[in-house]
């Protein structure tokens, strides 16, 4: 294992006390690594047991953006907000790409709150990647959800693999809010 390597990733400081070759500092530097080791094990636990695995468009893991998506607020959405793209032509991608513990059929659904300026898309293209293959499903974001909106269910490999994506290729502005994998089978 490459400490260097491995200590840049939990702390730059202990980083360069391992370059400077310390030997005090390297066991100090080892017991920070087992202490991660133990945390990211507990942490894994905890995923292994969930049969549903929501993630938020306000929280940081498992999203990813391209181009501009803004804070919103819809009402009635998932958590404190929202996020939304403006009409174009697929140029603005979110990605809800969750950890999943086990493979096998998950049911995919979607969140959104209200649409407060009727301004969104009655076709907003929600594409579901999932093991052997992808699926879109063109959802009328002009009615709240205010609740779970099944896609339907899919096959999934273990791991980051399979993910949902919104684009704002629709016929107004699209809204990023909630997804939730459910293991079905």
């Amino acid at each position: 294992m490459d400490w260097r390597r491995m200590l840049v990733v939990v702390s730059g400081v202990c980083a360069l006390v391992v370059v400077s070759g310390c030997a005090r500092e390297k066991a100090l530097v080892k017991a920070e690594v087992a202490t991660v080791e133990v945390e990211v094990a507990k942490a894994k636990a905890t995923v292994t047991d969930a049969t549903k695995i929501a993630l938020d468009s306000e929280g940081p893991l498992g999203i990813e953006t391209v181009g501009e998506w803004p804070d919103g607020l819809g009402g009635e959405d998932l958590g404190s907000g929202c996020k939304f793209a403006l009409k174009g032509a697929g140029e603005c991608k979110f990605i809800w790409r969750p950890l999943l513990p086990k493979a096998g059929q998950y049911r995919v659904s979607v969140w959104f709150g209200g649409d407060p300026n009727s301004d969104h898309a009655t076709d907003s293209p929600f594409t579901v990647y999932y093991d052997g293959g992808q699926t879109t499903s063109k959802v009328d974001q002009t009615k709240s959800s205010g609740g779970w909106k099944v896609l339907g269910a899919y096959p999934f490999k273990a791991g980051k693999s399979g993910y949902v994506e919104l684009t704002n290729k629709a016929n107004g502005n699209v809204v990023a809010d909630g997804v939730q994998f459910e293991f079905v089978r």
